[in-house]
């Protein structure tokens, strides 16, 4: 995922079911806050974000991996990190109180966005699965690939973990990266397979 800088926040949606269940709390648990998670630019240029219940004082980690349960996402906390969408440079959150710091508007919930966060060598990690491919032997693979990667590696790099033949790669099989939106599932073809690497986090090999 690409760091943004935006300008304005997109304006709250209504999410009754949320509001609902911070009300019924008890006034034990009124040390919670209510924030705002995109999965980035796409999802907030289009205000589409999951409302996040989190203690005020949650560590960084906790935010994560509360973030991560709101999309649905089992991954290692560590390889993620929430930034402050509202901040020019959006910087990450940080230990000891991550929220203290997050900016925060008259009237609006904190708005973070949750990025992979890539290691220092400039590589990450992508998931793939196999789609309609015939004679895949696993579910998905996980491929570690680099900056200087290219699609066309990713896919040999996943044909050769399915067991099937790498050398086919553009020629038999596309690879498609999977966008989750409101439950549904739509799917960003690479048509050009040295496209660099984005490290998406699921992505399908078809067919």
């Amino acid at each position: 995922w690409s760091a943004g800088a935006p300008v304005e926040p997109p304006a709250d949606q209504d999410h009754r079911p949320d509001h609902k269940q911070h009300r019924d709390r008890t006034p034990d648990d009124r040390d919670e806050e209510v924030v705002k998670v995109y999965d980035g630019e796409a999802a907030w240029s289009r205000r589409l974000y999951r409302p996040v219940v989190v203690g005020r004082n949650f560590s960084e980690r906790e935010l994560v991996a509360a973030a991560l349960r709101a999309f649905h996402v089992a991954r290692d906390p560590d390889q993620f990190e929430l930034t402050d969408a509202l901040a020019g440079d959006e910087p990450p959150l940080k230990d000891p109180t991550p929220l203290a710091r997050v900016t925060r508007l008259p009237n609006k919930r904190p708005a973070l966005f949750l990025r992979f966060k890539e290691p220092e060598t400039g590589g990450g990690e992508v998931r793939v699965y196999p789609g309609r491919v015939a004679g895949a032997g696993d579910t998905f693979v996980t491929v570690t690939c680099s900056g200087e990667h290219a699609v066309v590696d990713l896919m040999a790099a996943a044909l050769s973990r399915f067991g099937l033949d790498p050398a086919s790669a553009t020629l038999d099989y596309r690879c498609s990266e999977i966008l989750l939106d409101r439950g549904g599932r739509h799917f960003h073809s690479y048509e050009d397979p040295i496209f660099p690497m984005i490290f998406p986090f699921n992505t399908f090999v078809n067919t």
